[in-house]
């Protein structure tokens, strides 16, 4: 009704508590979430590519004749075997023989399998 006013008792407040389940919850949902996104992001788009080194991940431009130039080799590799170099007296610094099979050229160009 026009003119009236109304009621101006208080409403009850009705507050919500969090529990350790809905936190627990939480938690494995995002862990969840975020596991999928990193396996769709890992997995590889290429089909080609699963043979390894068919595909340079950066091909090398021969326009330019720095590019042209350079012996840069850049690989993603398995360790096979590490030796230690055996260091003369005196010196600071020691050195290691290392063997890796390339498993996928990234820049640059190698004609043997390993490295």
């Amino acid at each position: 009704m026009p003119g009236k006013l109304r009621d101006r008792t208080p409403m009850p407040v009705v507050q919500k508590t969090v529990n350790s389940d809905g936190c627990k919850m939480a938690g494995f949902t995002l862990l969840a979430i975020i596991s999928i996104i990193f396996f769709l992001f890992s997995c590889n788009p290429h089909p080609d590519a699963s043979a390894g080194k068919a595909t340079h991940l950066i091909p090398k431009d021969t326009k330019v004749k720095n590019e042209r130039d350079n012996k840069l080799f850049v690989f993603v590799g398995e360790k096979i075997t590490i030796t230690s170099i055996p260091s003369a007296p005196g010196d600071f610094d020691s050195g290691v023989k290392a063997k890796y099979l390339i498993l996928q050229w990234v820049y640059g160009y190698y004609d043997k399998d390993t490295i």
